[in-house]
């Protein structure tokens, strides 16, 4: 489970790197979604929302973030179905809530490369490398070096990049579990709303910055 756990965040960040669209095609999208809206508001607001559905699954130049959720999904419910017939009863449980963490760790790099890419920066996908190797690197790195160990601090590796890193010495204890969970949630909204802010603001165009 350790290795298949590993190996799923290594393939998530190359869907991550191949789904995620620069700034300019996501600007241009959301800029011709806008304009869609304000020629016909009556006419085809209706119609958009299966539009914005269709886009943000299948739309090459739309925000990726529901496209690799859609993904993490259906991997959920492989390894569940796995997890659920060939465990034990006793591990049935905190193996699953292992699994949600490492999804929900992926979900939030994958909103903050797609924000880092809409940044008015040099090179954008030097950054969101640089910043998703470091969020990648460091926790682990430094909890190694202050000699914090998966053994004898399991519930600060539940906050790492490798929380399944944990689980043999922390099955029993799903409380910490549960709280890592709604944290990560919490971050995964406050980005969430960042990244939607921004594609907001891209999407303006010169006219409405200028009667503003």
């Amino acid at each position: 489970m350790f290795f298949l756990f590993t190996i799923n965040l290594i393939w998530f960040l190359l869907v991550i790197a191949s789904l995620s669209p620069q700034r300019q095609n996501i600007q241009d999208w959301a800029r011709y979604r806008h304009q869609q809206v304000n020629n016909d508001e009556t006419a085809i607001v209706k119609g958009l929302s299966i539009s914005l559905k269709q886009d943000l699954i299948l739309g090459e130049k739309s925000p990726a973030l529901v496209a690799i959720g859609i993904n993490l999904v259906m991997t959920a419910v492989i390894w569940m179905s796995w997890i659920l017939l060939k465990s034990e009863n006793q591990i049935k449980l905190p193996a699953i809530l292992t699994l949600i963490l490492s999804l929900n760790l992926i979900l939030i790099y994958a909103a903050i490369a797609q924000f880092v890419l809409l940044m008015k920066v040099q090179k954008p996908t030097i950054w969101a490398i640089g910043i998703l190797g470091g969020l990648i690197t460091l926790p682990p790195i430094a909890l190694l070096l202050f000699s914090i160990t998966p053994e004898n601090h399991p519930n600060l590796w539940l906050l790492s990049t490798f929380p399944w890193l944990s689980f043999p010495y922390n099955y029993q204890l799903i409380t910490p579990m549960l709280i890592t969970i709604i944290g990560q949630w919490s971050v995964f909204t406050l980005v969430t709303l960042q990244l939607t802010r921004k594609i907001r603001k891209l999407g303006e165009s010169n006219s409405q910055k200028l009667l503003t």
